[in-house]
């Protein structure tokens, strides 16, 4: 079905397109950046395990969440509601993580994921392609495997910029229908 070439672009399976992109998405790079702290935790990790599994996550979640679900929504409904629902599902996936972490620490990754859902979908329909999605989605996660401990304030601090991007995506960078 995605073999034509119009299929694949429909699915955002191509290079970004859009001359304004890189101004108003500028900022869109630096979000991974709410997980430097954890660089500086003194844990050790296998770096090598942590690259292949950010990459891994990062581009199944992306062409999942992003490409598939983000159109087939919008197939039965519109944009709106395809970013809002899509979003929605990818933050509650993230409760699968219950029994590694604590509630509190649970319900700000949904909410977390539940902003960044946005951020991305918004991206998506913006460029017109997922890689973008995927790159600061696999950055987010590598950083974010340096994290073998949760510090709630980094948490909170993270959620709020992500809650503020999502806010800024959805109502100032997406294009009105």
């Amino acid at each position: 079905m995605i073999r034509k070439r119009e299929r694949l672009s429909y699915y955002g399976i191509c290079k970004w397109k859009g001359d304004n992109f890189y101004k108003t998405n500028f900022f869109l790079f630096l979000v991974p950046l709410v997980n430097v702290p954890y660089l500086f935790s003194g844990e050790k990790i296998n770096i090598v395990i942590a690259i292949i599994s950010s990459i891994y996550i990062g581009i199944m979640e992306e062409v999942i969440f992003r490409s598939f679900l983000c159109r087939s929504i919008e197939q039965i409904s519109n944009k709106n509601k395809a970013i809002i629902i899509s979003s929605m599902i990818f933050g509650c996936f993230h409760f699968l993580n219950i029994g590694n972490y604590p509630l509190k620490y649970i319900l700000l990754q949904v909410l977390y994921a539940f902003a960044m859902g946005i951020v991305f979908s918004v991206v998506f329909y913006e460029s017109k392609s997922i890689l973008p999605c995927i790159i600061i989605h696999i950055l987010v996660d590598f950083l974010g495997t340096f994290e073998l401990e949760p510090i709630f304030i980094v948490e909170i601090i993270g959620t709020i910029i992500c809650s503020l991007c999502a806010i800024y995506y959805y109502f100032f960078v997406r294009k009105k229908e």
